[in-house]
């Protein structure tokens, strides 16, 4: 009896295992397969692209901001007030806020730019310029930002700036954004010796007027994966000085 029924098991395994896959059966799992592939890939591709659209926009903002520094000093107001207002400099150059004027149709206007956290301020505007790579280098690094900064367009009226009427100012988000301390200022300094001169740059400008050359380091950070793009700008103003020291 146990034989019998073991030969039955043993022909029917054999029919099993000769007849394999169906053509039906093949091309559905082939098509479910398919259909599985191609969600995968595109939930994949989605992902990359907003990714890839976050970052261009935080570059775009980042380099319309400069592009507009850069075009305000380059038309920077010279003024002299050491004759009426002595403890008052026509231009401030700091490590990390410049200071300058400029000449509008409102009159002349006192600008700045530096960094402020988000939390602190409040917004009046944001800024939308135009795209512009010029003169614009682009270094990718990997480090973890804890802090993230805006940088901040303060405008004032000369008058006000005069009497202090820090209450009257404008101030706009021009990038968001920011590394912690991810902006930096440096000024052009011809260093002369007895047989030649050579072009240094220092994070401090305590001269009365326009430098002739600015530098601008600006890092900005992706808030998801945190991986910072550090933007440099060298703006040149034609009608600037050189700022001058004997070694």
């Amino acid at each position: 009896m146990f034989l019998i029924l073991f030969k039955i098991m043993k022909k029917d395994f054999s029919a099993i295992k000769r007849k394999g896959f169906s053509l039906i059966e093949a091309l559905l799992g082939l098509a479910i397969f398919s259909v599985i592939a191609v969600t995968l890939y595109s939930t994949f591709w989605s992902g990359i692209q907003i990714d890839q659209r976050l970052e261009d926009r935080i570059y775009r903002q980042a380099s319309w901001a400069l592009e507009g520094m850069a075009r305000e000093l380059q038309n920077a107001t010279i003024y002299d007030f050491s004759s009426s207002y002595p403890d008052i400099n026509g231009f401030l150059g700091e490590k990390e806020r410049i200071r300058f004027l400029v000449t509008t149709d409102e009159g002349i206007k006192v600008v700045q730019y530096y960094l402020e956290k988000e939390e602190e301020i409040f917004i009046h505007k944001v800024i939308i310029g135009k795209r512009s790579r010029k003169s614009i280098s682009v270094t990718e690094r990997r480090q973890e930002a804890l802090v993230q900064e805006v940088l901040i367009r303060e405008e004032q009226d000369l008058v006000d700036f005069i009497n202090k009427s820090k209450d009257r100012s404008l101030k706009e988000v021009v990038c968001f954004n920011v590394e912690e301390q991810g902006l930096k200022f440096s000024y052009a300094f011809l260093e002369s010796s007895e047989n030649d001169s050579q072009l240094a740059w220092k994070d401090v400008w305590e001269n009365n007027y326009v430098p002739a050359g600015i530098r601008v380091e600006l890092k900005i950070v992706d808030s998801q994966t945190r991986s910072p793009l550090v933007i440099r700008r060298s703006i040149y103003v034609p009608a600037g000085f050189w700022g001058e020291e004997v070694l």
